[in-house]
């Protein structure tokens, strides 16, 4: 999943290299927080205010919940309609759309941003995001973006 999190204007000076380090230094506990919560079965990577988490479901909202009852005390607001979430491959569909109407109904994320894996009858084209810089996703995913 890539999050985003919400730039607050009034406090926000972008291309302000000291403005970066200290929203970096102030949210370093809850991200190291994050990190941990999720361990060594999945992947947190951070780069200023754009997140990119991977984890097992269960794990995953855990960490949600985390970030949205956290996040807000260190000014990091996670954006419930940018950015992508990849449904990792589930046991069949009905497991796939389970997961997908929680995100919707317990976290009010945007139903367009949440793609359901391939394998689970997602659409391979849509299958992807970029992830600090590089794409994932599947192959058709991938190689239509690099066409693009």
């Amino acid at each position: 999943m890539s999050i985003k999190a919400k730039n607050n204007k009034k406090n926000n000076n972008q291309g302000d290299v000291l403005g970066s380090w200290i929203h970096c230094m102030a949210t370093l506990p809850f991200v190291q927080e994050l990190a941990s919560m999720i361990g060594e079965d999945g992947s947190s990577k951070f780069f200023i205010d754009d997140g990119n988490l991977s984890a097992p479901f269960t794990k995953m909202t855990e960490a949600l919940d985390y970030v949205f009852d956290e996040g807000p005390e260190v000014g990091y607001h996670l954006k419930r309609t940018k950015g992508v979430y990849l449904l990792g491959r589930c046991e069949d569909r009905v497991e796939a759309l389970r997961r997908r109407m929680v995100l919707i109904t317990r976290f009010d994320f945007d139903p367009a941003m949440i793609r359901i894996h391939p394998d689970n009858g997602g659409d391979k084209l849509l299958y992807g995001a970029k992830v600090l810089g590089s794409y994932v996703g599947s192959e058709e995913s991938i190689a239509n973006r690099l066409e693009k």
